[in-house]
């Protein structure tokens, strides 16, 4: 009420964070910031923060999956030529080469947080925003001696910010090294629906594609001296063969 806003606006914590970054006076109201984790600033970055990132985890991260789906089908890429899948399927590179050794992606915070809010609901708190300069990192472990708890004969393990995450995911609870084709699971369950909706999506495409060249066609033919009775010619044609069929 004494900053004057109804709601809190989507960005809001850019400006004030950016406000005290570069030494200038915050509103009255909220300038209290000491670094101390009270006051009317913390109360308002936190409400900021809450309000953003809920939906990446609500509804069992429902949304980010869907927003992150393409990403992940680009990461995995590399991972399950590794890996393979639990169905012992192995994949290979459309170009004919070996995966690579180290793979970097570079994002956002509005990236890694839903990316995180993809691997299991214990891996991200949902409340705390990824710092400046954050990093993700997925290894992934040959063993040479595989046992009950590493059946694919690879592992992986999840760091965040120089913290391993891995015991946070579901199945993997307790372990810093996690089978990998637990991550393959967790991410392919919702990834692949992506590559198949997207598969679906250049197939009509091409369809699209198909009928424009024809149209096209078409009125490349009329537009030509004789084109329309060209036309007319072809189409009784088709009626013709159809007639013949049908009989």
């Amino acid at each position: 009420d004494e900053m004057g806003l109804k709601e809190v606006p989507e960005d809001m914590l850019d400006c004030m964070m950016t406000t005290i970054c570069t030494d200038r006076k915050l509103p009255d109201a909220i300038n209290d910031y000491d670094g101390s984790g009270g006051g009317n600033f913390e109360v308002v970055a936190n409400f900021a923060v809450q309000n953003f990132t809920f939906p990446y985890k609500h509804n069992g991260g429902a949304y980010s999956k869907l927003g992150m789906g393409p990403l992940w089908l680009e990461i995995m890429s590399s991972i399950l030529q590794i890996v393979g899948d639990s169905n012992n399927h192995q994949y290979s590179s459309s170009s004919g080469l070996p995966p690579p050794k180290l793979a970097l992606f570079s994002g956002h915070d509005t990236t890694l947080m839903p990316i995180l809010a993809t691997l299991g609901d214990q891996v991200w708190s949902g409340t705390e925003w990824s710092p400046y300069a954050s990093m993700l990192q997925i290894e992934i472990h040959e063993v040479l001696d595989t046992d009950e708890k590493f059946p694919s004969g690879y592992a992986f393990r999840l760091i965040y910010n120089g913290n391993v995450l891995t015991s946070k995911m579901d199945a993997c609870s307790g372990y810093e090294l996690c089978d990998a084709h637990i991550l393959v699971k967790q991410v392919m369950s919702f990834a692949s629906k992506y590559e198949e909706a997207n598969c679906a999506a250049k197939i009509q495409s091409a369809k699209e594609s198909k009928m424009d060249e024809m149209k096209y066609a078409t009125v490349n033919i009329i537009s030509t001296p004789g084109g329309i009775l060209i036309v007319l010619l072809l189409v009784v044609f088709v009626l013709i063969k159809l007639k013949m069929r049908m009989t």
